[in-house]
């Protein structure tokens, strides 16, 4: 019987894991280095994007509004602070890096870390995240 755990990755799937870790550090450390918006949303404005259209139009946050200021804030250490301002983007980060950590392992070493991956487990966790960042915007309403 195969140990799927010692099975060998092939090029470009090493290839492809170490790309999308390098993409998730990235977009971290980007974000580290971003100054959180004291309103809790609109960090994403300091990399030139525009303003939330969900805010401008109608003066209520987005299921997404707060996420880079989330990251901003867990790039330093700020739990609070990240979770405050979004709680799903908090556990976006933390599961992010975990699974870089796991990708560029499986591609530095040739071999699944842990096993192969698991689809339905990080199927569950991004749709936790989903829920988590609903339930996150619900509760921001202020009516």
């Amino acid at each position: 019987m195969c140990d799927l755990r010692k099975a060998v990755v092939g090029g470009a799937v090493r290839a492809a894991l170490a790309a999308a870790g390098c993409a998730i550090l990235a977009a971290a450390a980007v974000a580290a280095r971003l100054d959180p918006d004291p309103r809790g949303y609109g960090t994403h404005e300091q990399l030139g994007l525009p303003p939330c259209l969900v805010q401008v139009r109608w003066g209520v946050r987005c299921p997404s509004c707060g996420f880079t200021t989330a990251w901003a804030h867990a790039g330093r250490g700020a739990w609070r602070a990240a979770l405050a301002a979004h709680a799903g983007g908090t556990a976006a980060w933390g599961l992010g890096l975990a699974w870089a950590a796991w990708a560029l392992a499986t591609a530095l070493t040739g071999t699944w870390i842990a096993g192969p991956p698991r689809w339905g487990l990080w199927q569950g966790a991004a749709a936790a995240v989903a829920a988590l960042s609903l339930v996150d915007w619900a509760t921001s309403w202020r009516l």
